[in-house]
């Protein structure tokens, strides 16, 4: 093969790609723009190829393994994934007796005031005299 026709051959590409640059310009607007988006997508896409395969942590080889550099920004598993559930049943506390006497600081974090006293005060009542009735 001779590299002196190679050579002829991609100086002749930017004036034949100029010509019909031009050709679909006076023809057609719209597939001119769209000619010229796919050569600068083409160029980005060989661009951004380039630079990874010639930058990384080389071991001679100019590049460096997909896998490996897959391996070297994983997540933890850990924050992935909740942790496992125990295998045991915590045991129950017996030694702790049941309040009998609740003061208010007991149970001031737990109680929250109802936005509409009237409507709850209403439906309480009719709770109460529908359990009230079923009682003998």
């Amino acid at each position: 093969m001779d590299l002196s026709s190679i050579k002829e051959i991609f100086l002749l590409i930017p004036q034949k790609i100029l010509n019909l640059l031009e050709n679909m310009l006076s023809e057609k607007r719209r597939v001119f723009f769209v000619a010229i988006g796919a050569l600068f997508t083409f160029l980005l896409v060989i661009i951004l190829i380039s630079v990874n395969t010639s930058s990384g942590q080389g071991d001679g080889r100019g590049g460096v393994n997909a896998a490996e550099r897959l391996v070297t920004i994983s997540i933890p598993h850990d924050e992935l994934f909740f942790p496992d559930e125990p295998d045991f049943v915590p045991d129950f506390l017996l030694e702790r007796e049941p309040r009998l006497i609740w003061t208010m600081e007991d149970i001031r974090p737990y109680w929250r005031v109802p936005g509409n006293y009237d409507f709850w005060r209403n439906e309480l009542r009719s709770e109460v005299d529908l359990l009230m009735d079923g009682v003998p």
